[in-house]
Order: C-alpha cells, then structure tokens, then sequence
C-alpha cells in the first residue's frame, strides 16, 4: 500500500488587527509633550516679568556731583555762558565774589567775562577732581595772553603768556550747586605778567 503524504499545516496569518495595535503601541502618545512645552513657556515668562521687576539703580552721588562740575568747567571752557543756569541753584553763593561785583553767578559771569577780555585766547584744563558727594574739588590749568590788560592787577596789553592754576571747591545738592570757594594762584599771574618781580632772597650768611 502507497504512503499517504503529510500535509503540512497551513500557515495562519495573524490578524491586522494586531499589527496596529503594536504598531500604536510603539508610538508616544502626542499628550504627554505638551506640558513640558507649557513648563517652558511658563518659566520664560517668569524671566521675563523678574527682569521687568527688578528694580533700578540707585544714582551714585559722587558720580553725580563729579558730572555736574565737570559740566560747568566744560561750560566755563567754551565761553558758553547760558549753559550754567540749570547747574546752579538759585540761592548760590561763592566765598571767592570780586568786589564790587553782583552776588552769585551773575557775578561770576562777569569776572569771566572781563578774563576774556583780557585773554582772548584763554584756554583751561581740568586737572583733578575729587569728591565725597557732597563736595567736589577740582584743580584746573589755565592759559592765556595778554591781549586785553588785566586792570585789576594793574597790567597794560602786553602779549604776556600765562600759565596758572586755580582750586575750586563746589557744593552739591540734588545736582545744583549751592556753594564755591575758589583759591588762584595770583602771585605767578602777577609775575608773568610783568607787573611784579619777587625781592632776591636775603644772603643767610
């Protein structure tokens, strides 16, 4: 008798449904991205409103008080005369007013302008500065010649070359000036310009 042949078995295919479902399954869901988005906007918004908040800076008083004499010697430079109001406070005074002349600055516009007249070619260079707020100390150099004479030293045009230092000390408040003092160095004024000569010093021995 013949051998019957096996019949393999058939092959059954699994059903698509489960395909899908791994396939589902592999893939992240979409909702869980969304709050770490969110988180990140929401904590740049928090920069950004902790920027906005943080509150300014308070201006350094010695800076302050050092820009306006810088100003004001800037102004004094240029021959700008009209520039100086809105630095000076309306009750300033100065310990160092010419005699004879109105109080305050419109007395010190006036001396300035007479030392124009005198040195037409006036320059000035502010040396130093130094302050603790309330007070500024400046050393300034001025140059010049004697174009105009200076009468209050007695001194005719001569064409004579100056080269003189004066100290300033103003007083600040609220950025106006309140207060001057100012010490020049007349003594080498007079000397250059040839209206006194120092005695010889006296022999020691």
């Amino acid at each position: 008798m013949a051998k019957r042949a096996r019949r393999k078995p058939a092959k059954t295919s699994r059903p698509k449904t489960t395909r899908k479902l791994k396939a589902t399954a592999k893939r992240k869901p979409a909702a869980k991205r969304k709050p770490v988005r969110a988180k990140a906007k929401a904590s740049s918004k928090r920069k950004a409103t902790s920027r906005k908040s943080a509150p300014k800076r308070a201006a350094d008083p010695m800076k302050t008080a050092i820009d306006v004499v810088r100003k004001v010697e800037a102004a004094w430079e240029r021959n700008d005369l009209d520039a100086l109001d809105q630095y000076f406070a309306p009750g300033f005074r100065s310990e160092a007013e010419v005699p004879m002349l109105p109080p305050g600055l419109e007395g010190a516009k006036i001396a300035h302008q007479a030392t124009m007249q005198a040195f037409p070619d006036r320059r000035t260079k502010v040396l130093d500065v130094f302050s603790d707020g309330a007070k500024v100390c400046v050393r300034v150099k001025m140059t010049g010649t004697n174009k105009g004479g200076v009468f209050w030293y007695g001194a005719e045009p001569n064409d004579a070359k100056i080269d003189v230092t004066s100290i300033s000390v103003y007083e600040v408040k609220n950025g106006k000036i309140t207060g001057h003092y100012a010490l020049n160095d007349g003594q080498s004024m007079l000397e250059q310009l040839g209206v006194w000569t120092m005695p010889p010093m006296p022999d020691p021995t």
